[in-house]
């Protein structure tokens, strides 16, 4: 829903502007005035709507990438998890995976993770061995 208010946002700022622009011509009646509303709406128009295409894609005013975009963007790896697994000698590392697996099959829905995962597993190698 934000975004379908942004935009509504968006387009009745783009509205003012030209009305704006327009009641300037019309009571001014000076060409002069007439080109410079009609030129500075028409900047106006373009500042607005592309600071929401800015926005929409992730990017700040100087161009970087913004923090959540960065986050977004990048690798799902928590660092911390990382960190902690590289301690783990690999046994212990099966260890904890056999136990989440246990958890996460016994979490009392009526279809379990595991098999859920073994199903979509089987569905792409049949998919790879059909292509």
């Amino acid at each position: 829903m934000e975004p379908v208010k942004r935009l509504g946002s968006l387009l009745v700022a783009t509205c003012i502007v030209w009305l704006s622009a327009v009641a300037a011509g019309m009571i001014i009646d000076s060409e002069f005035v007439r080109g410079a509303a009609i030129i500075l709406a028409l900047i106006s128009t373009v500042t607005i709507w592309t600071m929401w295409a800015l926005d929409q894609y992730g990017i700040s005013m100087d161009g970087t990438p913004r923090e959540k975009a960065k986050r977004d963007a990048g690798s799902h790896e928590d660092p911390r998890l990382a960190l902690l697994l590289s301690l783990f000698t690999p046994d212990e590392r099966d260890a904890l995976r056999s136990r989440l697996v246990d958890e996460l099959s016994s979490d009392g829905e009526a279809v379990s993770l595991v098999d859920l995962l073994a199903e979509q597993e089987q569905d792409g190698s049949h998919r790879r061995g059909s292509s």
